[in-house]
Order: C-alpha cells, then structure tokens, then sequence
C-alpha cells in the first residue's frame, strides 16, 4: 500500500488520512513495532518538519522550531528551539528560551496516535499546522485550558 508522499503543511491531514486508513492502530502504536514499516509511514512526516513548528510535550509543553532533522532507516533526530512555552504544567519554571535541545527515537519505539507522535514514555510532539497554530492562538490569548483540553482530547 506504500504510496509516495512529499509532506508539506498542505496535505499533512491527507496523508494522516492515508495512514489512519491503511493500517491498524497495532501497526501504528504498539511497542516495539516493526521498525521498517514505521520508517516507512513516519519519515515523510519526519523529513517535512524542516524549518517547521511543532507542539513538544515532555516536562514542559512548548512550540517549538525545527533547525535539523536527520533521519536515518534505524532512528530519527530534531534539533529544536524553544518559541512560546504552553503554561499548562508545574515544570514551566524550568523553561528557557535560548536553550536550544534535541529529541528522537528508534522507529520501532515512536507511536502514531491521530495527529501526533509519542515515544514510549518520554515525549509527544504535535505537528500538523492547523493544530501548532491554534495552539500558539490559545498561548498568545493566555488560554491555557483550552490550550490543555487541545493536546489532551479522546
């Protein structure tokens, strides 16, 4: 079923759609899960976060702005920048605009949930555009409990 996609801000929804439909939530969220199949589906997505802004969860809840995706058939690597932290958490303290940070993961331990990605129990991160950018209306309007009801439905 594997379909060539160049994944940009405009058909991130349709290429979700493509792999919500064509695959089971097994394939897509259990770990470990098979590392070939998730490079497969989750690089396109990897590869089009480029010079793009994300939702990150960890400690903190941020966006943030990819400098360097490196992406590789065994793992995944963001170096990232801190933008605006999401106010929806008791570490916010130990947020830091100027430190900048790296994530990622081996693809048989990263998960597709509906819109967003999480590795086994360390982060999440948010990527599609409508999402990070209703997100950064809701920081910007001091909305936190939306901006938690938004990372956190179903």
């Amino acid at each position: 079923m594997k379909k060539e996609f160049k994944i940009d801000k405009e058909n991130t929804i349709a290429y979700l759609k493509y792999v919500h439909n064509g695959y089971s939530s097994t394939e897509l969220r259990t770990y470990p899960g098979d590392r070939k199949l998730r490079y497969e589906l989750f690089s396109p997505i990897i590869q089009g976060l480029m010079d793009q802004k994300i939702i990150y969860r960890e400690r903190l809840n941020m966006i943030v702005s990819v400098d360097k995706v490196i992406v590789t058939p065994e793992r995944f690597l963001c170096d990232v920048t801190p933008y605006k932290l999401i106010k929806i958490g008791s570490c916010d303290k130990y947020y830091s605009p100027d430190r900048k940070f790296s994530f990622g993961a081996t693809w048989d331990f990263i998960a597709l949930n509906r819109n967003y990605f999480t590795s086994y129990a360390v982060w999440s991160f948010w990527f599609d555009t409508q999402t990070v950018e209703q997100m950064e209306k809701l920081v910007d309007e001091n909305k936190w409990d939306d901006a938690w009801n938004l990372i956190n439905e179903g």
